[in-house]
């Protein structure tokens, strides 16, 4: 099992929402959720 933070830095100004990506090999699976948490930018 694989798990990724991920946080877009598509904005300059606000808050910036932290993705999660988790990936499992067997069975062959792979997850991206927006969380409710956010960074400043």
């Amino acid at each position: 099992m694989a798990t990724t933070f991920i946080v877009r830095t598509d904005k300059t100004k606000g808050d910036l929402p932290l993705h999660v990506r988790v990936q499992y090999s067997t069975p062959k699976i792979n997850i991206r959720v927006k969380t409710d948490l956010t960074c400043p930018a």
